[in-house]
């Protein structure tokens, strides 16, 4: 018989953790974090990771430098919290890497995994596997792209991925689009190993749980909560201390929603009720995305809030 493995999606703010812990409790179970956010290390409050005591266990350190291991929270490990430094680059396949190896040593102690997140693009990543089509586009990669001079963009290639560059024709690299193109890919997966990335689907019998919203108002007004919850829990100051460690805005993991906002907010670009509203905007506009893909899944068994 295949193992079983959980896996609990939905939008932001519609309590999957919650579900998950229960879940966890009640069939021996213990977590994967599959949250895009919540990856970064010293990225708590905003993130919502709600760690209550500092007892991270280090596992194992996967190659190059991701720290695979666990928070006991409820009594539940919950792992793939803290795997990258800020300042690091990390894919959807870089966590279906880790994500597998947690898998594994879970069901090495006769428990159940059970994936919990709303970032669907990992889930589906792990799942359902990679290939270099299909990589839905960057926008924001995009735009800072475009920016850049033909020379630049070049550059850029050559440095990140010269077995790229190598195989493009001259036309190609004469082509500031396709170059762009190519550079979004790369900051979105690990090209040289995740062409053959095949899913692990297949392997497990798998129970899909779904958590949304029915009334937009009301989904509406839980996340304008969570983001007061946010920064009376100390956002502000999350991001003040992470700034005073040497980290900087143009760090992958300071781009992540709130804490760009809250960025802009300390460097007297924005008010904190301005800072506040595109925060709420980029979480409404991540939702409908998360909603989008989770559609797609008809085995997903959904509960309506």
């Amino acid at each position: 018989m295949k193992p079983k493995l959980v896996v609990i999606t939905g939008t932001t703010a519609s309590g999957k953790t919650e579900l998950a812990i229960n879940q966890a409790l009640e069939l021996n179970g213990e977590i994967i974090s599959a949250d895009s956010r919540q990856l970064y290390r010293h990225l708590d409050i905003i993130t919502g990771k709600d760690i209550t005591e500092p007892n991270f266990q280090l596992v194992k350190t996967l190659a190059p430098h991701f720290n695979l291991g666990y928070y006991t929270i409820a009594k539940v490990p919950v792992w793939l919290y803290d795997i990258v430094d800020p300042k690091q680059t990390f894919s959807s396949y870089d966590w279906a890497v880790c994500a597998k190896e947690a898998i594994k040593l879970i069901i090495k102690k006769n428990k159940t995994p059970i994936l919990v997140g709303g970032s669907y693009f990992y889930l589906q990543s792990l799942l359902n596997g990679l290939t270099h089509t299909g990589i839905p586009p960057n926008l924001a990669r995009r735009q800072r792209l475009e920016k850049l001079s033909l020379n630049e963009l070049q550059n850029k290639l050559q440095t990140l991925n010269p077995n790229v560059y190598a195989k493009l024709n001259s036309s190609d690299r004469q082509n500031k689009r396709r170059l762009v193109r190519w550079l979004e890919k790369i900051g979105t997966t690990n090209f040289s190993e995740s062409a053959s990335w095949p899913g692990i689907e297949r392997d497990y019998q798998i129970q899909y749980l779904g958590l949304r919203f029915s009334d937009k108002e009301v989904f509406k007004t839980r996340v304008r909560a969570r983001i007061d919850k946010r920064l009376a829990q100390g956002a502000l100051d999350e991001v003040e201390l992470l700034l005073q460690m040497g980290y900087s805005p143009d760090d992958p993991g300071m781009q992540t929603i709130g804490y760009c906002q809250l960025l802009a907010y300390l460097k007297d670009e924005l008010t904190l009720e301005q800072a506040k509203e595109i925060w709420f905007n980029k979480e409404m506009q991540y939702a409908k995305r998360q909603v989008t893909f989770m559609k797609k899944n008809p085995q997903i068994s959904w509960e309506i809030l």
